[in-house]
């Protein structure tokens, strides 16, 4: 589940063909969230570089370094616990969740939400029009 996590990170915002590279570099020298959590933040950014919106590297690191910490190096099987580490929203956690262990948690990204308001004729998605959506 690291893997698909990871990929959904690198993901946000940015294209497959760009991240492609990137997340081969990137698994080849961290095989898992241990490795990630034990590694040095700056060599992390700087594999990182050229993807763009570190910010996802930075919360990656510290996600992972809870992780290790709290949950022995595995993704909580807790859905909330996991959408309670940092960078991991609403679709990060949907996806890893219907990807990596094959429950059922819808994956709404910024697209489908658009849609969902033109369809139910949303003009303004508010808090309370995305529980509609």
């Amino acid at each position: 589940m690291y893997k698909i996590w990871l990929s959904e990170v690198m993901l946000q915002q940015t294209r497959v063909d760009t991240v492609v590279p990137y997340y081969l570099q990137w698994v080849e020298k961290y095989k898992s969230i241990r490795s990630v959590a034990k590694a040095d933040y700056q060599k992390l950014l700087k594999l990182w570089e050229g993807l763009g919106y570190y910010s996802r590297c930075k919360n990656f690191h510290k996600a992972c370094i809870i992780t290790a910490n709290d949950y022995d190096g595995e993704i909580p099987s807790d859905y909330l616990k996991f959408r309670a580490l940092p960078g991991v929203g609403d679709y990060i956690a949907a996806a890893v969740f219907s990807i990596g262990l094959k429950q059922t948690y819808p994956a709404i990204d910024g697209n489908v939400k658009r849609v969902m308001a033109r369809v139910l004729r949303i003009k303004n998605i508010t808090k309370r029009n995305k529980k509609r959506i």
